[in-house]
């Protein structure tokens, strides 16, 4: 009897996880990106400022496909921040009718009140792992002479509702591309920093701006581990950056274990497990011990040894 019901249970499981095939379309949405100040040639976007850029979207080898902007305009900017990984509502993104295994075609365009100014195209495939995720992370690079590189998540939900083609969606999993990934920092986690920057309700310092802030999801800096790293927020008069360290990449599960200021961070070899905030003369250690965050102050033996690490 046993024996059947585990069987029972394991073809069930394995026909939830292939349902996302069914999906007649996907939201599709950016996450990040990155321009150049000045274009390919060396001249600015525009006439005395930063560039405008607007990202679209249409499926690949569709007939009667049109675009869709998926990245709205974002004015005088080149770092473009326009979603984090659980998705903020009306940030950004759009429903389009593609399915696992689909080809999409997306263009990086500075938009002016004259014809549009060309900055990057990309070609991206949908994961065959999003037939058992229902969610994937992807990583892009545009062709052409000035590389931009450009993060998205792909969905069978946009947060509101599921794909056609189902009834029901699971929840959003959270694994992302190795070694390490980009987004803007969750509303969540900002909230964390805003607090701890002392940051007052409609102030607009760079400190309490999200845009100022670099988010960096990596698996590099603890052997065995994703951390959630988030740095900048530059402040006048404080030395180094800001920054807020979580095990875990799952907003629903990540632990937040240090929120302070950093010149560097680094890892040594003497101690495992751990990454080191070096500030000045002194570093402290970051882990996570049983299960629980830990932060302590390096030693003078450890401090020495920090000096030779990378």
């Amino acid at each position: 009897m046993r024996r059947w019901v585990w069987l029972v249970l394991c073809v069930s499981t394995r026909a939830w996880a292939e349902d996302y095939r069914a999906c007649k379309e996907l939201f599709v949405s950016p996450l990040v990106s990155k321009v150049a100040e000045t274009n390919a040639s060396g001249a600015p976007w525009d006439e005395g400022s930063l560039p405008d850029p607007e990202l679209t979207a249409m499926v690949a080898d569709a007939e009667g496909a049109t675009p869709a902007v998926i990245g709205p305009r974002l004015e005088d900017s080149t770092v473009l921040a326009w979603n984090s990984l659980p998705l903020a509502e009306t940030r950004s993104g759009a429903w389009l009718p593609v399915g696992v295994g689909g080809s999409l075609q997306l263009m990086l365009t500075d938009q002016d009140d004259g014809p549009s100014d060309f900055i990057g195209a990309f070609s991206v495939t949908v994961p065959e792992s999003l037939a058992q995720t229902g969610t994937a992370f992807v990583q892009a690079t545009s062709q052409g002479a000035q590389p931009v590189s450009l993060t998205l998540r792909i969905s069978a939900s946009d947060g509101k509702r599921g794909c056609a083609g189902m009834e029901k969606v699971g929840p959003a999993r959270y694994e992302l591309p190795a070694p390490t990934f980009s987004a803007r920092v969750d509303a969540a986690l900002f909230e964390k920093i805003r607090s701890a920057q002392k940051c007052k309700a409609g102030s607009t310092p760079p400190e309490c701006v999200p845009e100022r802030y670099d988010v960096l999801y990596t698996h590099e800096l603890v052997e065995g581990a994703w951390l959630t790293v988030v740095s900048g927020g530059g402040q006048a008069g404080a030395a180094g950056k800001f920054h807020a360290i979580a095990w875990g990449v799952d907003p629903a599960t990540r632990q937040v274990a240090f929120l302070g200021r950093c010149d560097t961070l680094k890892t040594s070899p003497s101690v495992e497990g751990a990454v080191a905030c070096v500030q000045g003369s002194k570093a402290t250690f970051i882990s996570l011990e049983k299960g629980k965050p830990r932060t302590r102050a390096a030693n003078a033996r450890e401090l020495e040894a920090l000096k030779g690490s990378p």
